[in-house]
């Protein structure tokens, strides 16, 4: 007797068990065909991101400020998502560098201090050089990306007159900035009725 009712209870649990085997993958399978579907057909509603990525120089400079521009191109938004900065001052321990952006009327605004000097000093001005890669997240749909970049004072420039070259020193750099561009068609023109 007892080895029949254990041997039900036995048979009762793997049915059981198969039961729920079946309602789970029942109740699974169209989520998981809708998810595989949708990641093989493309949102229609959402516009393709396209890589993007520009960069822009800043010359040696003397003062504590220096900046260059980054231009958009008409009916393009850009999302930024990288910056890498390579960069160089004299006797300073670190650089502010800024990146402003418009989206529509709205300004926005990012700030990063870099104090990493990644080489020892091997120039006669005493030359400090930065490098630094960054992730971020700053949108822009209009006009262009300022790039600033200051210190807590002015950087002397050295150029070397006797052999005709190298100039040393000073406040500049080049930042790189990279993302993707999303096309959201050409500005409207203005209506003449």
């Amino acid at each position: 007797m007892r080895f029949t009712k254990r041997l039900f209870m036995g048979a009762g649990a793997v049915l059981m068990a198969a039961i729920l085997l079946v309602a789970t993958v029942a109740i699974l399978s169209p989520r998981v065909v809708r998810a595989v579907t949708a990641q093989l057909v493309q949102n229609i509603d959402s516009p393709i991101r396209n890589p993007w990525t520009s960069s822009c120089i800043m010359e040696p400079s003397s003062g504590s400020t220096n900046s260059c521009t980054i231009a958009l191109q008409p009916g393009q938004a850009v999302a930024i998502q990288t910056m890498t900065f390579q960069g160089y001052t004299n006797g300073h321990e670190h650089v502010l560098l800024q990146l402003e952006t418009s989206i529509g009327s709205e300004e926005a605004v990012w700030n990063h201090e870099i104090t990493n000097n990644v080489v020892p000093i091997v120039t006669p001005s005493l030359t400090s050089q930065f490098a630094a890669s960054e992730s971020l997240t700053l949108y822009a749909n209009s006009g262009a990306i300022n790039v600033g970049m200051t210190t807590d004072g002015p950087n002397s420039i050295v150029s070397l007159p006797s052999s005709g070259g190298p100039i040393f020193g000073g406040l500049g750099g080049t930042v790189t900035l990279i993302g993707y561009s999303v096309n959201v068609g050409s500005a409207a023109a203005p209506s003449t009725n």
